[in-house]
């Protein structure tokens, strides 16, 4: 009951501070944008939680977008993989302050 009293101050809190604005880079928008369409893509080891992306379905994906292979998909695929490495760090870092 207290849990439940603690979440919904919270959730209160969250929505009074609104959305948080983030800044990016105007040459990251693409590969922040690509993989913001790959969220469903990610491997799971059940309890354990995200691994990575699938990286076959990342290159199907730059594959039926129309992205030829050469030196601007290889840069995608690195600031792809700098996204997951990212996001892995900070869902380990939520996970590990849970109580």
């Amino acid at each position: 009951m207290v849990l439940g009293k603690l979440a919904q101050v919270q959730e209160r809190v969250d929505e009074a501070q609104g959305p948080e604005e983030i800044y990016l880079w105007p040459e990251c928008e693409e590969a922040w944008n690509l993989f913001w369409q790959l969220h469903g893509q990610w491997h799971s080891s059940g309890m354990g939680g995200k691994t990575g992306l699938s990286l076959a379905c990342v290159r199907a994906h730059l594959d039926e977008l129309g992205y030829e292979h050469g030196d601007h998909r290889k840069e995608l695929w690195r600031l792809l993989l700098d996204c997951q490495n990212a996001a892995l760090e900070a869902y380990a870092d939520l996970q590990s302050s849970k109580p």
